[in-house]
């Protein structure tokens, strides 16, 4: 068959030699026709042929083509494939927008960046910045002309200018976006809010203390290819996860956003591809998910080559995600309730037994909303108690103290009555004198009634954010002339623990009310008022007939005040004032006399004291209200200026990790382990796992030619090929040929 050799080029006159060879002595006519493209070139062809006897004879024949075009016009190239019609192309290099008389060029597009590289006639000197571009103009057969223009490279400003043999000049340069050495060299600032802007962190021997901040995880890497001025798009495998304050930590101080995405979605093997390189867009790709798709004509591949890997699949791999916090109350709970240990399984394989002697005790110490009662009984006295918790703490304490009191009165026997009203019938005027025996009566009586009542602040669930807590003691007394009455003022909760107590006359009520000022700034115990009412004085009439005088009244109530302060000086040390104010009974002197007349009652200092000290006071886990929301009940607090809402608990948590495993039985491949502790959940990471575990399995890399011309870029799909993963476009004058390399994972 023909071939056709290129000779050698000189200005417009193009020589070209055909060798052929017959078979048998004959004589040979052939016939070559060429076209071109209409107003561009005008050709000239004369053929000559000829045969000899001698049929191994290679004879030479010359042909002529005389070209009447400009010399910047390429002239068309036909490429033609054994049973196919001919292709034509033109191809057309071009260096910020001006054309260039090219030689070879490739252009290669990788997943995260393009490069491309020219050869070309001539001496040029690109500067760093200039775009360089290819454009390919083909008609196909059985469809009409197409032009496919490759992304444009910015040349990097490296040349190399090169002398030919026929005394002219070659340079070759190349170039390459830089969208992916801006992820590298950029260096971020911190972007996690509570590592730039801490929360209240408080240290104190028994917690420390905030409210816990969050930070999506998509939301910061977003921001952090923002600083690189990139833009990121393409399925989230992440959505809805984020870091945590103290529990899952992450920080972007002088890192990069490459380290950050490397971190997060680079460790499930989610594939980072360059989308859109003008307007600097990425798309990110989990294994095996493929962004459109693409069929190359098969009837013009050229090459096809298939590489099988099976030996990279680890027999296993394992997912480490964040820890699970679980609340101490709700796993006590569970305990409490099954009395087992679900996370201690015993030589049985089953959860390990426990032995709870109180039940409802140890109910009450796990639960949330929990009311427990009990008593003691001493010294024939009954002591009850009542303790109620809401929102896992304490809002009422009752005490009521009970007993046994013998009561001794005066009785005159039923006869001896009943005598004296006959004596009395008939002797108006008898003079005597009536019996009267003492009798003793026995009595199940309430001493005392003690109630402790606490309120909180508003938006707080810290167990110490005492607002006010308010204490009353209720006192009875008994003579013989007491009207017994039914026991008052007890919950129903103690009622059936002091059966049959009554209440006697009312003595006395005491109070003691606690007002605690936390400081909104540091969440410290800045002032405690606590005012005491206690009686002063008792009154009672008919002392002058004991027998028949009623039981003692309070008569005066005196109240007492003491306030308490803090103030931080700093190095760690406090102010400590206290000041007790209250009665005092002052003698009165008789200025006449110089005797001391009377007494008189007024109100004074009667403690004041003033401490450098080291000892803080108590400081609260949760944000505090204003002193005025202190004072009103408003609502406020924790939500207010906190990111995630949510206040931070008491620090009662147990901290277990989460570990996701996919096995491969056959794999081959040590294990693969990997952490990622910004995922919370173990079921999230089940699928993550399988995830990344996808990304290993045995796969078929294929790499396919065509002198068909496309653009296209990792990531589509071509049908079943598989997924793109590298293209590289080449040409030798004007020729093409584009090279695929595809990968197609089998799943099992």
């Amino acid at each position: 068959m023909p071939f056709i050799l290129p000779r050698r080029r000189r200005s417009r006159l193009l020589t070209l030699t055909l060798r052929a060879q017959t078979r048998e002595t004959e004589r040979v006519t052939l016939t070559l026709r060429a076209s071109a493209a209409p107003g561009t070139y005008r050709v000239t062809l004369a053929l000559r042929a000829q045969t000899a006897p001698d049929p191994a004879r290679i004879y030479t024949l010359v042909l002529h083509a005389q070209t009447t075009g400009g010399a910047s016009d390429p002239p068309l190239r036909s490429e033609v494939l054994y049973g196919q019609p001919p292709i034509t192309t033109v191809t057309r290099l071009t260096l910020n927008g001006v054309l260039l008389d090219g030689i070879s060029w490739q252009h290669t597009r990788h997943e995260m960046y393009v490069e491309a590289e020219f050869t070309v006639r001539g001496i040029v000197r690109p500067a760093r910045g200039d775009v360089m571009s290819v454009e390919v103009q083909q008609r196909l057969p059985r469809q009409g002309p197409t032009t496919t223009t490759y992304e444009a490279v910015p040349a990097d400003g490296d040349y190399q200018i090169a002398r030919t043999p026929d005394g002219g000049y070659r340079t070759t340069f190349r170039g390459r976006t830089t969208q992916d050495q801006d992820l590298q060299n950029t260096r971020l600032p911190e972007l996690i809010p509570w590592v730039a802007n801490p929360s209240r962190q408080i240290e104190s021997p028994n917690y420390r203390s905030a409210t816990r901040q969050v930070a999506p995880v998509r939301a910061i890497l977003g921001l952090a290819f923002t600083e690189a001025g990139q833009n990121l798009s393409g399925l989230d495998v992440l959505q809805g996860e984020y870091w945590e304050e103290t529990r899952r930590e992450f920080t972007t101080r002088d890192r990069s956003p490459t380290d950050v995405y490397g971190d997060t979605y680079g460790r499930l093997n989610v594939r980072l591809i360059l989308l859109d390189a003008t307007r600097n867009i990425w798309l990110m790709l989990p294994p095996g998910v493929a962004d459109g798709a693409f069929q190359l004509r098969p009837e013009f591949l050229t090459a096809l080559s298939e590489q099988a890997e099976s030996s990279r699949t680890p027999a296993r791999v394992s997912l480490q995600v964040g820890d699970l916090f679980t609340q101490v109350e709700d796993y006590l709970e569970q305990v409490v309730s099954t009395e087992t240990l679900p996370d201690v399984i015993g030589e049985d394989g089953q959860p390990q037994r426990l032995d709870i002697k109180d039940k409802p005790a140890a109910r009450f110490e796990v639960s949330r909303e929990a009311v427990v009662t009990g008593y003691v009984d001493r010294d024939g006295r009954r002591t009850a108690a009542l303790t109620r918790k809401r929102a896992g703490r304490t809002v009422q304490v009752v005490e009521v103290i009970t007993g046994l009191i013998e009561l001794t009165e005066p009785v005159t026997p039923e006869d001896v009555l009943e005598r004296a009203r006959t004596t009395l019938l008939s002797s108006p005027y008898w003079q005597g004198q009536l019996i009267q025996l003492e009798q003793k009566r026995a009595l199940n009586v309430v001493f005392s009634i003690t109630e402790t009542t606490f309120t909180y602040l508003p938006g707080t669930e810290d167990s110490q954010a005492v607002a006010e807590s308010l204490t009353t003691r209720t006192a009875y007394t008994y003579t013989y002339t007491t009207v017994p009455r039914g026991a008052q003022g007890i919950p129903a909760e103690l009622a059936a623990l002091v059966p049959g107590a009554i209440q006697g006359d009312l003595l006395g009520r005491e109070s003691t009310r606690m007002r605690n000022v936390w400081s909104p700034q540091g969440g410290w115990l800045r002032e405690r008022i606590t005012v005491e009412s206690r009686v002063g004085e008792l009154a009672q009439t008919g002392l002058d007939e004991p027998a028949t005088a009623p039981p003692p009244v309070a008569l005066t109530v005196e109240e007492y005040t003491t306030t308490e302060t803090y103030k931080p000086t700093g190095g760690g040390y406090w102010i400590y004032t206290r000041t007790r104010i209250g009665p005092q009974k002052l003698p009165v002197r008789d200025m006449d006399t110089g005797e001391i007349a009377k007494t008189e009652r007024r109100i004074g200092v009667l403690e004041h004291s003033e401490d450098l000290t080291e000892n803080a006071p108590p400081t609260l886990r949760d944000e505090v209200p204003s002193v005025d929301a202190q004072a009103t009940g408003a609502g406020g607090g924790a939500a207010e200026g906190s990111i995630s809402g949510l206040p931070w608990p008491r620090i009662t948590y147990l901290r277990d990790p989460q570990i996701a495993v996919a096995e491969n039985p056959d794999g081959p491949a040590p294990e693969i382990a990997v952490t990622l502790d910004a995922v919370r959940e173990q079921d999230r990471a089940g699928t993550l796992v399988g995830v990344l575990n996808l990304d290993y399995q045995p796969r078929v890399i294929r790499t396919v030619q065509t002198p068909q011309a496309a653009r296209l870029r990792p990531g589509i799909s071509l049908g079943d090929l598989g997924i793109i993963r590298l293209v590289t476009a080449r040409g030798q004058g004007h020729t093409h040929t584009l090279e695929v390399e595809t990968v197609e994972i089998r799943r099992e």
